[in-house]
């Protein structure tokens, strides 16, 4: 985030994290009926708010799990990913540790991961469409004037 938003605005600064499309069933929105996000019978709030898009940072879901498991190459197309998964197979390399690959296949497996933050970025065999994909978004700060609906509800 520092790198792509700006650095954050003072040393104990944790980010924010939303919801930017939620694509459940066709919902930008997450569907508040439910039982994903909070125990039957409790209270929550949705927020919708608007942002300036510099001030965010925009990433696929569904993909930001390579980088979160630190292990898994993001290839260009399926037959890329699987010839790099083949080729640490011949060299008998261990995917799943990625702190014990050598340094040129660790930098080639973490440069891979910038493909979270393309958008457009939708080669079937590792990510949705744009219009289709779960879209996080993180920033540093929320005003209350960002805040432009607010809706309280209780999970069933």
């Amino acid at each position: 985030m520092d790198t792509k938003i700006g650095k954050h605005p003072f040393p104990e600064c944790f980010p924010v994290w939303a919801w930017y499309q939620y694509n459940d069933n066709k919902r930008r929105k997450p569907d508040l009926r439910a039982r994903r996000f909070l125990p039957k019978g409790e209270k929550g709030v949705r927020l919708e708010i608007i942002k300036n898009e510099k001030d965010v940072l925009l990433s696929d879901f569904m993909l930001w799990g390579f980088p979160y498991s630190y292990h898994g190459f993001i290839g260009q197309n399926e037959i890329e990913s699987v010839a790099f998964d083949e080729m640490l197979e011949r060299k008998g390399l261990d995917k799943t540790n990625i702190g014990k690959l050598p340094k040129d296949i660790r930098t080639k497996i973490v440069k891979s991961w910038d493909k979270i933050f393309d958008l457009d970025f939708d080669d079937p065999y590792h990510a949705e469409p744009r219009n289709t994909k779960v879209i996080q978004a993180t920033f540093w700060t929320l005003s209350l004037e960002e805040v432009v609906k607010v809706d309280q509800f209780v999970a069933r």
